[in-house]
């Protein structure tokens, strides 16, 4: 598949199969994703591959915290609507930085520095959601 035609084939998948995804697949798609292009070659992502009980787990949190937002006072519609998106999937990827802190008070070049691999992270998950579309697997940014 020419890049260009899984631009153009890429969807948004909120209704998965029932089959489990071939870890081979996922292990492409991993792969693909750290190929991205980074700020300085720093690389900062890392990915964890849920399925099973370990997705479960993490719907089940994202319900509470829908809960939580509903007790406050807030529409929780958006939150619940994804973490049911999360319990039908059979494979959930998490991306994450860790090289990413919580701070108020970050310097001019610390705050830089996190909108540059914000932006990486963000090209390693277009990466992934690419070669997903180009194994015929459905995908979600959420």
């Amino acid at each position: 598949m020419k890049i260009g035609e899984a631009f153009s084939r890429r969807r948004s998948i909120r209704k998965f199969k029932s089959e489990p995804v071939p870890r081979e697949l996922i292990g492409q798609v991993l792969e693909a994703a750290t190929l991205a292009p980074s700020g300085k070659n720093a690389q900062p992502w890392e990915f964890i591959v849920l399925e099973g009980v370990d997705k479960e787990k993490i719907a089940a949190l994202m319900v509470a915290g829908a809960e939580q937002l509903e007790a406050s006072g807030y529409n929780s519609g958006s939150a619940r609507n994804s973490a049911q998106i999360v319990q039908n999937a059979q494979a959930v990827i998490m991306v994450y930085n860790p090289r990413q802190k919580r701070d108020a008070k970050l310097t001019p070049l610390r705050r830089i520095m996190w909108s540059v691999d914000t932006q990486s992270v963000g090209a390693a998950i277009q990466n992934l959601l690419l070669k997903a579309v180009e194994l015929g697997l459905g995908s979600l940014w959420i």
